[in-house]
């Protein structure tokens, strides 16, 4: 039953996307701050701290209604198709297999490592997608950031978010 209700709150959640209404009605926890301390007196993690462990994404920010120019799921999105996130939403995400599986929750998507070079890594989505999906992984100046993106049928892309990546302890 768990299972049933998680691929339908993905359908759903597809489908607010697809109709621009996603910012606006979800969101799945709040956090504004680093887990401890400020985000002054927090180290700037590199590609390189990547590694195995458990790790958080703050979403802040979404694809645009209309998405960009793009005709192809595998297409890049830039930073001005991006909007600021109206609501706060985080995922859990859980690196394994020395750095070449991915675990993404609360859905879970579940993914593999596709490519890595100095400035990325890929991982393509499978496991809990409706139709593929990708998680990027990148160093900025004011550390990692994140790119979940979930690819559909008919659309090349239905949702795509962006925020800074934490590592975090369990």
């Amino acid at each position: 039953m768990t299972q049933d209700r998680r691929r339908l709150a993905l359908l759903v959640r597809q489908l607010l996307t697809v109709l621009g209404l996603a910012s606006s009605l979800w969101a799945c926890t709040t956090a504004d701050t680093p887990p401890s301390g400020d985000a002054a007196s927090m180290p700037v993690l590199s590609l390189a701290d990547f590694s195995d462990g458990n790790w958080l994404m703050r979403v802040d920010r979404v694809l645009r209604s209309g998405g960009g120019a793009v005709t192809f799921p595998s297409d890049a999105l830039t930073e001005q198709d991006y909007m600021p996130a109206t609501t706060k939403v985080e995922h859990s995400v859980t690196l394994s297999m020395q750095g070449k599986s991915v675990s993404i929750a609360p859905q879970p998507w579940l993914g593999q490592r596709s490519a890595a070079n100095a400035q990325q890594l890929s991982f393509e989505l499978g496991t809990g997608t409706f139709a593929g999906g990708r998680f990027l992984v990148w160093q900025a100046s004011q550390g990692l950031q994140a790119e979940l993106t979930l690819y559909g049928s008919g659309v090349p892309i239905v949702m795509s978010e962006r925020g800074p990546l934490v590592h975090t302890a369990k």
